[in-house]
């Protein structure tokens, strides 16, 4: 009989890019290495309850005379089709969790309007994985919950 290995299962699901991962577990278990594996772009956020949604959205910014307009990591992996790995995303505050909810519903309804009045759909391959390591009993978690259910 074959011997289980934890990490090539994990890799295999994390890896299978189909709707959305939930790795939950205490610090220092592997989730972020399992979320970050397989040879595929990533981008990686560190969620904090004072994380803007526009940080992970996208903000105009001063270059030159001018405001040019910057990606921020949640619509360049949807524009790229790469993976999103959500790091303790149940610190997520509200402002957050109401422009994850938009961003990461299922892939044939999702749509990110931007201030710009474009709208960005996932590319395919956009795949994403959540972390986080309390308990699934707060608002916040729900919401980890539902973006899980979502696929």
């Amino acid at each position: 009989m074959a011997k289980f290995d934890r990490w090539t299962v994990a890799e295999s699901v994390v890896g299978a890019g189909r709707g959305n991962t939930l790795l939950y577990g205490p610090p220092g278990t592997g989730k972020s290495y399992a979320a970050q594996s397989g040879g595929v772009n990533v981008f990686n956020v560190t969620i904090t309850p004072d994380t803007p949604a526009a940080e992970l959205r996208g903000h105009y910014h001063p270059r030159g005379g001018e405001f040019v307009w910057q990606d921020g990591p949640v619509v360049r992996a949807m524009r790229e089709g790469s993976r999103l790995v959500l790091n303790e995303v149940d610190h997520a505050g509200g402002d957050v969790l109401s422009f994850l909810l938009a961003a990461l519903d299922n892939p044939e309804t999702c749509r990110v309007c931007l201030p710009s009045g474009e709208t960005v759909r996932p590319a395919p391959g956009f795949h994403r994985s959540e972390e986080h390591t309390s308990e699934l009993q707060s608002p916040c978690n729900l919401v980890c919950r539902l973006l899980l259910e979502k696929k």
